[in-house]
């Protein structure tokens, strides 16, 4: 058996989770047909663009009704699905990029196509290809045969040279929402007789960041355990996540201002194993949760804190790193008069490890405050 992203990939439009204003647009373009030459798909990893490309190319000669294609299932629509129809021509461009690529992908396209009305070029990656190759294309999408259509795929649509970009129908395709992604991962669970635990599920969905085809591939490593039903413990190890609970425990030390326990907690986590960048983020995840129950100005600054303590971490995943991270959402979750006495306190480094001096005169300052 492939791979489960394979397996499950979409055929339809009414298959395709998500990008609605996306898909609305290429239906009402192939009911009435009024394709373009040439589109633009950008957006993040994993949310539909080739999908939905291969898709187009379905529609392109699919023998169902104008409206009702693609149907999936007749012979042009199977022969695209399987990657074998010889009038669609899906490129790596990431590995096809020079102007030598460019002159043969020129020559093939002069060649009328052999069972589909018209020949769809897919160019995946499309912004690996080199200025030089881009120019060599250009001529051709100014000037197109009839017979071809061609679709550019990309995550980083900003390194697409203007001239290629003004030439096509641009697309943006979005992110997909934790119950987008939630919704499909319990059909598919459902499907393949999985049985597991939704809140399981929806750290699934929550990991995946967006991306339907990493759920799938996180989904499947989970199709590989033999227990029923699958726990969010049991994700949480797969993923190599902390434990929820220590996470919480964590989270209310920081919160309520006990700072050793904090430090002790978060000191054990990191002996563990768990990388100092996955415990800010699973801390934001539980704070966030905290901030739809009980909104309040400290624990907004506290997850801001975070965030920047986020973006530091991916240049220094280091025990320190991890201290003056929580450090941070401390202070800022903190009272307002207890906050401004703290303030004074002086970090210090011993060693790999932050230190708080608090001078003698704070104590009593302190006591008062909370």
């Amino acid at each position: 058996m492939g791979a489960l992203y394979r397996k499950k990939r979409p055929a339809t439009f009414d298959a395709v989770v998500g990008q609605e204003h996306v898909k609305e647009v290429l239906r009402a373009a192939i009911a009435k047909d009024r394709l373009t030459h040439a589109y633009l798909f950008s957006g993040p990893r994993g949310v539909g663009k080739t999908t939905l490309a291969r898709i187009l190319a379905m529609a392109v000669g699919c023998e169902a009704e104008p409206e009702g294609r693609p149907c999936g299932e007749c012979p042009h629509c199977r022969r695209v699905r399987e990657g074998n129809h010889p009038d669609v021509l899906e490129i790596d461009a990431a590995s096809n990029n020079s102007v030598e690529d460019v002159r043969e992908l020129k020559e093939r396209i002069l060649l009328a196509p052999v069972l589909a009305p018209k020949k769809v070029i897919i160019l995946d990656e499309a912004h690996m290809m080199s200025k030089s190759a881009f120019n060599a294309l250009l001529k051709t999408l100014e000037e197109p045969p009839e017979h071809v259509l061609f679709v550019f795929a990309t995550t980083e649509p900003e390194r697409m040279p203007a001239t290629i970009q003004s030439r096509t129908q641009h697309f943006r395709f979005r992110r997909l929402s934790d119950e987008e992604i939630l919704e499909k991962l319990r059909e598919v669970a459902k499907e393949e007789g999985l049985a597991i635990e939704e809140e399981a599920l929806r750290l699934l969905a929550r990991a995946a960041e967006g991306a339907m085809r990493d759920a799938l591939v996180l989904l499947e490593r989970v199709l590989t355990l033999e227990k029923s039903p699958v726990t969010r413990a049991e994700v949480e190890r797969i993923l190599g996540l902390p434990p929820a609970e220590a996470v919480e425990e964590l989270l209310s030390a920081l919160l309520e201002g006990a700072v050793e326990e904090a430090l002790k907690r978060a000191e054990a986590l990191f002996l563990e194993g768990f990388a100092p960048r996955t415990l800010v983020r699973e801390l934001k995840e539980a704070l966030k949760a905290r901030l739809v129950a009980r909104p309040s100005e400290a624990l907004v600054a506290a997850l801001l804190a975070l965030d920047e303590a986020d973006e530091r971490l991916a240049k220094d995943e280091s025990r320190l790193g991890l201290d003056r991270a929580r450090w941070r959402a401390f202070l800022e979750a903190l009272p307002a008069p207890l906050r401004a006495v703290v303030r004074e306190a002086r970090p210090e480094v011993r060693g790999k490890k932050l230190v708080l001096r608090f001078p003698a005169r704070l104590k009593f300052h302190i006591e008062r405050a909370r």
